[in-house]
């Protein structure tokens, strides 16, 4: 299964930077009329060819739902659901042709993967439309350029193409870290292209979010100064305040006050190319949810949502986005204070803010019952007042509009209590690993020993150790040509000090190791020097693990 750009699940989430995975879009941009229109078309990598041994593959799957051998027929069924969801054409085919000749409950379940698979691709392709949407500003805006330089150009061109399109191999991304590098160290110094450079040093180096969102920041203030590309500098302010949100302490520094003061009375035209509302959904989202007490009062909010509504008009988003504005200002102390003429200053409005965010609300599910997002937020609504049943109703219609939505499952984890653990590990046994639903078991561990400041005891805890290989295990008895995973797995056995696990790990990936896992080649030998090393050793059980921060 190929892997896309996916690692760091939550920052990923809550910034929505330029790799294009944001929530489904119900408008299509029109084709660009610059010189975007070509460097669309050479950065776009066409629809690889159908795989010869795919439909083969799916009929061999099929018949093995009812071999005699439970694990079979079992392992089947996972790969089954677990198939890419640019195999929906040949799986539509398939299943067509086989479903007459098959047992009553076989072709039920074939027609309820079926429907997934078609759900799941009308999304993809929707969402597709807003990453291409993205590139095409950010190309746009680099070719406007006035500090190109011919010594660098070409490289940090590539850089703005290769960090905005959909999604990237491991190749891919080392190639893209390479040209990024390269372009750098010849002085480039476009805004466009210190944004994306950012982008990719905030997966490739262990930084801190600051050192992300300030050059993020830098870039959109020069956009703006420059009378270029509106959009561009809106996307960056968003992203950067995205990240802010992350970290309280960076969220007070003067330019990101700034930028959400600027945010608030965003505009620009796009009658040319009109934003996919699902996509200006999810960015006024991070202007409208930043770290607990920091929420904007609720007129702030209504100046935002009148620009949005300039550019939306009657869509579903603006409704949602109403409602979250509600919400969140409902759960904000200082925003909840009455300052309306001839009422108590210490009046609190929280009542009347979650009455409006609930039927505003269901005034958006009417609107479209199976969009993923408005379960999502409503199913926040429900958690943050303590109904855990409706909470746990919405998650499910979420879930069912959007099988593969690990955003809402992230979400409702950090929602619940004393079953987050339970919860994770009930994710691992769906194995809905395309959606990569298991692996927030290992993220939950990963923040789990942050809080903990301590990762060697943390991770060489036995509960710990298990519930990792168990995630990694699974899923590499599917994937094994995942060099990704395997290179998070070989990493987390050594920070979990079962040194001979992670030297056999560290061997199978050869050269498949993952530089968004090591970051370099230089770093991915030593690591697999020292696991060698300490599983040679008699006492290599007892010796400390490294220190470094934990995998997200």
């Amino acid at each position: 299964m190929p892997h896309t750009t996916l690692s760091l699940v939550k920052l990923v989430i809550l910034a929505a930077l330029v790799a294009g995975l944001l929530p489904a879009s119900h408008a299509r941009a029109k084709a660009p009329t610059t010189r975007a229109a070509s460097a669309l078309a050479e950065s776009r990598p066409a629809d690889p060819p159908e795989d010869p041994e795919l439909e083969p593959r799916i009929i061999r799957l099929i018949a093995q739902t009812a071999d005699p051998d439970a694990g079979v027929r079992d392992t089947a069924d996972v790969t089954l659901r677990n198939l890419p969801v640019s195999a929906f054409p040949v799986i539509e085919r398939v299943i067509g042709t086989v479903k007459d000749g098959l047992p009553p409950e076989t072709a039920a379940r074939l027609g309820r993967y079926r429907q997934m698979y078609a759900r799941l691709a009308a999304l993809e392709g929707e969402r597709r439309e807003q990453s291409r949407w993205i590139q095409r500003q950010l190309i746009r805006a680099y070719d406007d350029s006035p500090h190109r330089k011919p010594g660098w150009d070409a490289d940090a061109r590539q850089t703005v193409i290769m960090a905005t399109q959909w999604a990237r191999s491991d190749r891919e991304e080392a190639r893209l870290l390479e040209i990024c590098r390269r372009a750098r160290a010849a002085g480039a110094d476009d805004p466009v292209f210190l944004y994306c450079a950012a982008t990719v040093d905030q997966r490739h180096s262990d930084i801190r979010p600051r050192q992300v969102l300030l050059p993020m920041l830098h870039s959109a203030l020069i956009l703006g100064s420059e009378r270029r590309s509106p959009a561009a500098s809106f996307v960056f302010r968003c992203n950067a305040m995205a990240i802010a949100a992350m970290s309280p302490p960076d969220w007070d520094c003067v330019e990101v006050w700034a930028a959400r003061n600027f945010s608030i009375s965003f505009g620009w035209d796009s009658k040319e190319d009109p934003v996919p509302p699902a996509l200006l959904y999810q960015l006024a989202w991070q202007i409208l949810n930043p770290p607990p007490g920091k929420a904007l009062i609720i007129n702030e909010s209504q100046r935002l949502l009148g620009s949005i509504r300039r550019m939306i008009p009657g869509s579903v988003y603006l409704t949602l986005l109403e409602a979250v504005s509600y919400r969140n200002a409902a759960n904000d102390r200082f925003s909840c204070i009455e300052n309306r003429p001839g009422h108590d200053p210490a009046t609190s409005r929280r009542d009347e803010f979650l009455q409006l965010a609930e039927q505003l609300f269901d005034k958006a599910r009417k609107m479209e019952p199976q969009n993923p997002m408005i379960a999502r937020e409503m199913m926040l609504l429900y958690a943050d007042t303590d109904r855990d049943d409706e909470a746990d109703k919405c998650y499910r219609a979420a879930m069912a509009a959007d099988p593969d939505d690990v955003v809402t499952a992230s979400r409702r984890l950090d929602s619940l209590g004393e079953t987050q653990a339970e919860f994770a590990r009930d994710l691992l046994q769906q194995e809905n690993w395309r959606g990569g639903l298991p692996f927030l078991l290992v993220e939950w561990h990963a923040e789990r020993s942050r809080i903990a400041g301590n990762n060697i005891a943390y991770f060489v805890r036995p509960d710990v150790k298990a519930d990792i290989q168990a995630v990694y295990e699974k899923y590499l008895r599917l994937f094994p040509k995942d060099g990704f995973r395997r290179s998070e797995y070989a990493r987390y056995m050594t920070l979990c000090q079962m040194w001979p696990e992670a030297d056999r790990q560290m061997q199978l990936l050869g050269e498949d190791w993952s530089p968004r896992v090591f970051g370099s080649r230089g770093a991915f030998e030593y690591a697999r020097n020292k696991a060698a090393k300490m599983a040679a050793a008699p006492t290599s059980t007892s010796v400390p693990a490294p220190t470094g921060r934990a995998i997200p």
